[in-house]
């Protein structure tokens, strides 16, 4: 049994030391992440998905601070999310922002999700 968990463990260490190797190599390159989420992949979202994906920006949104973002700009993005309403509302508003913009289908949807609040807040967009 003490071989059976010690081989375990080994190969978990090996795995695990495998990718952190791999992801030391690539932000030595500093390689810009891609989104899996693109306008297009957004539009065949479910409404439940779509809500979901709006959760995760707004928490990338209430955590920029924590990045250097300023904070006039986040809180000015965090307003007009309030006046868009709740996140399935948001949702429905991303969704006809990328649906009437065909040639931008292939952005990461995060991109329009951006470019939707600059279109929508004043005070968002920056100088």
């Amino acid at each position: 049994m003490r071989h059976i968990l010690g081989s375990v463990l080994f190969a978990l260490t090996a795995t695990v030391s495998v990718v952190l190797m791999g992801s030391v190599s690539r932000a030595e390159n500093v390689a810009t992440p891609e989104s899996g989420v693109t306008g297009q992949y957004y539009l065949a979202m479910s409404a439940n998905d779509r809500a979901s994906y709006i959760l995760g920006l707004t928490d990338g949104v209430f955590s920029a601070p924590l990045y250097g973002a300023s904070q006039a700009r986040v809180h000015a993005v965090q307003q007009c999310l309030r006046l868009q309403g709740n996140n399935v509302q948001t949702g429905a508003i991303l969704w006809q922002y990328i649906q009437a913009r065909p040639q931008r289908w292939r952005e990461p949807a995060y991109w329009l999700f951006y470019s939707l609040m600059f279109d929508l807040c004043p005070g968002v967009k920056p100088e």
